[in-house]
Parts: C-alpha cells; structure tokens; sequence
C-alpha cells in the first residue's frame, strides 16, 4: 500500500521465516483521527532494509502484509515474554513505490554517529543528489512522525482513562 497519508495497525506481526504473533486490538479506530486512514493488517518484520520498489512489493504480496519494517516483531516478543499488551502502530515514510538509493541505505546501516557523518559525506561527494533523497527521507519521515504522535495520544486516551475523580 502507499500509505504516505495512512496509518498501519497490525493485527498480526509476522517474519519473513513464517513466526506469527497475534495481537488483539483494545482501541476504538473509529475515535481516532482519520478513522479512513488507518489501516489494520499484517505488518511484516525483515532483519535489513528493503529499498526497492519491486521487492517492497513481493514482500507485501507474499506475506499479505500491509508493512515491512525491522522492529516490531522483537518488541512484540519482548512484551509477550512479560506479560504486556502490545500494539504496533507504524508511521509510514518510505512507500511501496519509492526506492531508497543505496548510499542512503548504507547511511541508514551506520551503527555509529562517525559512521553514520562518513557514509552521508562521502554519498553527498560521490553522487551530489543523495543529499536531497536524505533530505527528502527526513521530510517523509517527520510528517509520519506527527501523523503517528496524532494517533498515538488517540490510542493512549483510550487505554487511559482521564483522571477525572
């Protein structure tokens, strides 16, 4: 799906190696903003980053999931493990259809600030345009960061009741 302007809320977590994990859903979509932008399916959990566009695809397709991301499958684990409902909300910033160039990929793999300042120098003195796509990548992901805060203090306003006694 391109969901720039949605939501995902897993229903199920599932990796690419076929381990699954339920989740309930505690919360009210129809009291959460733009109800018709949240989208409630199967997100998927790969160990690296999937660029590009035709393997987003087959992905999504193969594991009729909604998302892929790297993170929400342990964090599942981790909460089933001590007893703590968990529900896995993504924000969206690189699309089906969108390609992340391999010098932003291998930015995004730096593991250190160092690393991460050589990888952005030296893609920025190879190839001048990766400075926009990391621009670009940051814009997309700060606008899914405030759709996702909107939802989240939703969510939390509903597993929460207000202090009202």
């Amino acid at each position: 799906l391109s969901l720039h302007d949605g939501l995902p809320i897993s229903d199920e977590v599932i990796a690419s190696v076929g381990q699954a994990v339920a989740l309930p859903n505690a919360v009210d979509l129809s009291r959460l903003p733009a109800p018709e932008r949240i989208h409630v399916g199967r997100v998927l959990t790969v160990d690296r980053i999937v660029r590009l566009p035709k393997e987003k695809e087959s992905l999504g397709r193969e594991h009729q999931a909604l998302a892929v991301d790297m993170e929400s499958l342990a964090v599942v684990e981790v909460c089933r493990a001590r007893q703590v409902p968990a529900l896995v909300v993504r924000a969206i910033s690189d699309t089906v259809d969108e390609r992340i160039p391999a010098d932003v990929e291998r930015l995004l793999n730096q593991k250190s600030s160092a690393g991460r300042w050589g990888a952005a120098i030296g893609a920025a003195l190879n190839r001048p345009g990766s400075v926009k796509d990391m621009l670009q990548l940051k814009e997309n992901a700060l606008l899914a960061t405030d759709r996702l805060a909107k939802v989240l203090a939703a969510v939390v306003a509903q597993l929460v009741p207000a202090a009202s006694d």
